[in-house]
C-alpha cells in the first residue's frame, strides 16, 4: 500500500478490504486498483515532481507550472493527443500546465508524454546569477541542464562512463549492464563523449528560449509571453522561438559540434532532444529494446531505454529501500541486473505505470517472507549488493535487509491521513515548513535533494511538530483525535478503547500487550479501563499516545506489516470500502460496497 497508494493502511479494516481484492481478484488488480485511486495518482504525481527535480522553493521554484491544473479533469485525451503531436501543434481543448500532464498521464496509465513535455518546461527555469557575464550565464545554463537530464532522465554520468559502461568496465565484478551497448548509440562511443560540451550544448537557452516580457499597469505587474509555447501548454511552462522561423548562426560560444545519437551543428537543440526521445519511446512499444548479436541498439530507442531503466530502477527503490544500481549507473551483481531487466521491459512495452508497479509487486525479492525459506541468507544480493565481501555462508541477503524507512512523502501522507488533516505542504513553504521537511529527507530543489536515510535530528524536527498529534500548520476541522476526545466520552467509551482506535489507525491493530497497556494507562494518568468521561485531559493523553506511535518503528519502516484486530470503536470502514470499490473499478472489474461490505459480482 505505501508503493502503490501512496501512504499505510488507514486500519486492519482497510488493510482486510485489499487483502480481500487480492484473494478474489488477484494481486494484479489490487495493485492496479490501488494506483488508480485519488490518493495513489497524486501521490505518484508528487513521486514525479520530485525525480525531475521539479523545485519547491529558491530561484527555480516552479508552482506556476506544477502546482494548479488548468484543464477539466481529463479522460486520457489530453495524453493520446500528446503522444502523436509535434511539439510546435497548439492543444485544441485549451491551454495546460504541467500538472495536467502529469494527472492525465497517471489517470490514463501512460508516461511517455511527461518526460518529452518536462525537456521544455525545464527550459523555462535556466539557471541564474548575478555579476556574471552573459557567456559565463549561459554556458553555466547549458552544463546545469545537461548535466540533470544526465542524471535524471539516464542515470548516466560522462566521468563514470569513461572507466564503466555497457561494453566493458574496468571493474567486471562489479559491473553487470543489461544487454545492449546504449551509451555507444547516445553518445557515439561507449566511453561516452570526448567532449562533454557536445552534449549539454543541445540544451542551449540562446536563441530557444524566449524571454518573458514585463509590464506595468495600474501598479500590477503584468506578463506575457510572445514566443511558441509547446503543445499549448501556458507560458509559465516555456516560452520558445518558432524552430521553423530560427536563423542557425555560429554559435557565440563556439560549441557548434552537438551530439545525440547523431551529429548536430549549431541547430541542435531541446527539439531535436524531444524528437528523439519521442520516437524512441514510440519504438520500444510493445516490444521492448531490440539487441543485435554484436549488441548494436537503435539510437533513438536506447535513449528511451535508458530513460525506461532509470525509472524502474527509481520505483524499485521506492518499493523496497534500496536501489538496483550502484554509484557508476550499473547493478552490481547479476541478481540485480536480472531484476532491472525485467522491470523495464515491463515498462517501457506500455510505458504503464500500473505494468511497473505489477512486476516489482510480483518479484520474489519484493516479499522475501515467502521466498527465502529457512536460510537467512539464501537470497540474490539485491537490497545490500555488497555482503559478497562478507564471511562465508552470509554473502546473501535475508528477510532483514529488507526493513528500511518509508520514503518521507509516503510517512507524511500516512500521517496526515490517517488523523484527518489536510495533505502535508508542498508549494508556498512557510520557514517552519521548509525546516521539518528538509530534515526529514523531502526532496525541495536541486541543492537540498533530500535523502532515503534517517537521522537523530530529523527525528526530532518530526517530533516538534508531530509529537503532540495537533496539526502543525494550521486548524485542521476533521482532526482525528480532537473529535475522540469529544465523541468518545458522549459514546461511552473507555480510555482503552480509545487509544486502541489510534493504535489501529496507525498501526493497523487495535491489540496491546500487557506491558504496553500498563504504560499507555500512564500516559493518560489513569487505567485504561477508566470511562473516557473520568479521564482528565483526555484530549493530551490521546496525542501523547499517538505521538509515540509516530515516532515508532512500526510506523517508519516499511516492513511486511500484517493487519491484527481492528477497533470496534471508531470505524472508517464504510468510507475505506466505497475507496476500494471505486479502485477496483477502474481497472475494469466490477466491485460494489454495502454497509462496510465489499463484493464482486461475476467474481469466480
Amino acid at each position: 500500500m505505501p508503493l502503490a497508494l501512496g501512504r499505510r493502511a488507514h486500519g486492519a479494516d482497510e488493510a482486510r478490504l485489499w487483502r480481500q481484492v487480492t484473494e478474489t481478484l488477484g494481486r494484479d488488480v489490487a495493485v492496479r486498483a490501488m494506483a488508480r485511486t485519488a490518493a495513489g495518482q497524486a501521490a505518484w504525481a508528487d513521486w514525479f515532481e520530485d525525480e525531475l527535480y521539479v523545485a519547491r522553493t529558491g530561484d527555480k521554484e516552479f508552482s506556476r507550472c506544477f502546482q494548479t491544473p488548468r484543464l477539466p479533469d481529463q479522460g486520457g485525451e489530453l495524453v493520446a493527443w500528446l503522444r502523436d503531436a509535434p511539439p510546435t501543434a497548439q492543444y485544441p481543448l485549451g491551454r495546460f500546465s504541467m500538472a495536467d500532464v502529469l494527472r492525465d498521464a497517471i489517470a490514463a496509465d501512460d508516461l511517455s508524454v511527461i518526460h518529452r513535455s518536462y525537456l521544455f518546461a525545464r527550459m523555462a527555469k535556466p539557471t541564474v546569477g548575478a555579476n556574471v557575464s552573459a557567456e559565463e550565464l549561459e554556458y553555466n545554463a547549458r552544463v546545469n541542464f545537461g548535466e540533470l537530464f544526465l542524471q535524471t532522465y539516464l542515470h548516466r554520468n560522462n566521468t563514470c562512463m569513461a572507466c564503466h559502461n555497457s561494453e566493458y568496465s574496468v571493474t567486471p565484478e562489479t559491473t553487470f549492464p543489461v544487454p545492449g551497448l546504449v551509451e555507444k548509440a547516445v553518445f557515439g562511443a561507449s566511453s561516452g563523449l570526448p567532449v562533454v560540451d557536445a552534449s549539454h550544448a543541445m540544451f542551449a537557452v540562446d536563441g530557444v528560449v524566449r524571454e518573458p516580457q514585463y509590464r506595468f499597469e495600474r501598479q500590477d505587474v503584468v506578463v506575457t509571453y510572445p514566443g511558441l509555447e509547446p503543445w499549448g501548454m501556458v507560458g509559465q511552462c516555456g516560452s520558445f522561438w518558432d524552430p521553423a522561423e530560427r536563423v542557425v548562426e555560429p554559435d557565440w560560444l563556439g560549441q557548434d559540434d552537438r551530439f545525440l545519437v547523431s551529429p548536430y551543428g549549431a541547430e541542435g537543440s531541446v527539439w531535436d532532444v524531444e524528437s528523439r526521445l519521442g520516437a524512441g519511446m514510440e519504438g520500444l512499444r510493445g516490444q521492448g529494446l531490440v539487441v543485435g548479436d554484436d549488441g548494436s541498439v537503435d539510437g533513438d530507442q536506447a535513449l528511451a531505454w535508458l530513460v525506461g531503466m532509470h525509472l524502474a530502477d527509481r520505483v524499485w527503490n521506492q518499493a523496497v529501500g534500496a536501489p538496483l544500481t550502484i554509484a557508476h549507473g550499473f547493478p552490481r551483481n547479476e541478481g540485480q541486473q536480472q531484476i532491472l531487466a525485467r522491470l523495464t521491459r515491463a515498462l517501457v512495452e506500455r510505458w504503464s505505470l500500473a505494468d511497473l508497479l505489477v512486476a516489482v509487486t510480483a518479484e520474489p525479492a519484493f516479499n522475501p517472507g515467502v521466498s527465502c525459506g529457512a536460510d537467512p541468507y539464501g537470497m540474490p544480493a539485491v537490497y545490500d549488493p555488497w555482503t559478497t565481501t562478507a564471511a562465508p555462508g552470509q554473502q546473501g541477503n535475508g528477510p532483514g535487509d529488507r526493513a528500511h524507512a518509508l520514503p518521507s512523502r509516503a510517512v507524511l501522507r500516512s500521517a496526515h491521513d490517517a488523523l484527518g488533516w489536510p495533505a502535508p505542504p508542498e508549494w508556498s513553504l512557510s520557514n517552519k515548513e521548509l525546516t521539518v521537511l528538509a530534515a526529514i529527507g523531502v526532496f525541495l530543489r536541486e541543492s537540498q535533494p533530500g535523502s532515503a536515510g534517517s537521522d537523530f535530528q530529523g527525528f526530532l524536527e518530526f517530533e516538534a511538530l508531530y509529537g503532540a498529534c495537533r496539526h502543525p500548520f494550521g486548524r485542521a476541522p476533521g482532526d482525528l483525535i480532537t473529535a475522540l476526545s469529544v465523541a468518545g466520552p458522549a459514546r461511552g467509551a473507555t480510555v482503552g478503547e480509545l487509544a486502541g482506535v489510534v493504535r489501529d489507525r496507525l498501526l493497523h491493530d487495535a491489540t496491546m500487550d500487557a506491558t504496553e497497556a500498563e504504560l499507555v494507562g500512564a500516559l493518560f494518568g489513569v487505567p485504561l479501563d477508566t470511562p473516557a468521561a473520568e479521564a482528565p485531559a483526555l484530549r493530551d493523553g490521546l496525542g501523547a499516545y499517538c505521538g509515540a506511535l509516530l515516532l515508532s518503528p512500526g510506523f517508519w519502516l516499511g516492513t511486511e506489516a500484517r493487519a491484527g484486530t481492528a477497533s470496534s470503536t471508531w470505524s472508517s470502514v464504510e468510507a475505506d470500502c466505497l475507496v476500494v470499490a471505486d479502485g477496483v473499478q477502474r481497472t475494469a472489474r466490477g466491485a460494489q460496497c454495502e454497509a462496510g461490505r465489499l463484493s464482486f459480482p461475476g467474481a469466480p
